[in-house]
């Protein structure tokens, strides 16, 4: 079952930490996000294969834009 990898606000990509065709196991960073002046990592939930990701390093993105795709 895929899982969508979401923001939670607003902010920038700052890095792309994986690339779809990628195994993850629950809480790998996928990407590094920046708001605020803070850097935060947005990691998988579950375990699985990154299917896509959505994002490119430099892209502002608002709360709830699809981020990436893991099943």
């Amino acid at each position: 079952m895929a899982k969508e990898i979401k923001a939670k606000m607003l902010s920038k990509i700052l890095e792309v930490k994986v690339k779809p065709g990628d195994a993850v196991k629950a809480k790998d960073v996928l990407l590094v996000l920046e708001s605020m002046k803070m850097k935060i990592p947005v990691r998988t939930p579950i375990d699985g294969v990154v299917k896509s990701i959505e994002v490119k390093v430099g892209d502002t993105v608002d709360r709830n834009s699809l981020l990436a795709v893991v099943e």
